[in-house]
């Protein structure tokens, strides 16, 4: 092997620097480790992986829309939804620990919108302590997700992770709309200012929530702090074909 072939192949992320599909993924899903742990069929230990950076790792595995594969350096980009799905389809049966019951911070968080963002938020919170309320103005969890066809996202895939999510003791209000302001006797912005700590508006750009006459002003980039004081709010999110990002949805959920 001569030098040339010898570059060549530490060109392909062999290096000890982080791998340019972790560096775009927007949830940085350790995919070094992940084929790691598949080249020696370790499904079990590939999904530990994908539960400890993704909090729906089987309806990411189904509809994610892999922004990692255009920065690959191998000549064919690693299909990563495939290995997901393997780890999901037979790593995932191991029984899961229960875990002592956590001591709550005294701060509440309500979460507006019970799609990815707000989900991913709400487990994040969650997992940090907080106590967490998601208001949902529909009649079931998952927002635009549930859009997706049968043979595209399974039901069953669907609702499995969102009852997992649930086991966490995260209070959930369906059939909850929140009016920017007082209006048919809903529950309104203010109302959950008053009651919480801090309110996530995670209906995007595109939802019901009117955050003109809210008065929420521009969202910060970085932050996703809104005008108003300990209100927050989710930027639209689509991918590059312009179509609805489960991953962005999801990181939109945990930079907040």
């Amino acid at each position: 092997m001569d030098q040339l072939d010898l570059h060549d192949i530490e060109s392909k992320c062999i290096q000890e620097c982080v791998p340019t599909c972790v560096a775009a993924c927007p949830l940085h899903v350790d995919v070094r480790s992940l084929c790691k742990e598949l080249s020696q069929e370790n499904f079990e230990s590939g999904y530990a992986l994908l539960k400890k950076t993704l909090p729906f790792p089987a309806i990411v595995a189904h509809i994610c829309d892999q922004p990692c594969r255009n920065v690959c350096l191998r000549n064919q980009a690693i299909a990563i939804a495939e290995l997901e799905k393997a780890c999901v389809q037979f790593g995932s049966g191991a029984e899961e620990k229960t875990l002592p019951p956590v001591v709550k911070r005294k701060q509440r968080v309500a979460i507006v919108g019970g799609g990815l963002c707000g989900l991913t938020a709400a487990s994040d919170l969650t997992r940090k302590r907080y106590t967490v309320a998601v208001y949902e103005s529909g009649s079931v969890l998952g927002g635009r997700i549930r859009s997706y066809a049968e043979n595209v996202l399974p039901r069953n895939i669907l609702e499995n992770d969102i009852n997992s999510l649930l086991k966490q003791g995260i209070e959930i209000h369906l059939n909850a709309p929140v009016s920017a302001r007082m209006e048919g006797g809903q529950i309104t912005l203010d109302q959950l200012r008053r009651e919480n700590d801090a309110v996530f508006i995670a209906t995007g750009a595109s939802g019901s929530f009117d955050a003109a006459v809210a008065g929420l002003g521009s969202i910060d980039a970085t932050t996703r702090a809104t005008a108003v004081n300990g209100v927050f709010a989710s930027l639209e999110v689509v991918s590059e074909a312009n179509e609805m990002s489960s991953i962005l949805a999801m990181s939109e959920g945990r930079i907040a």
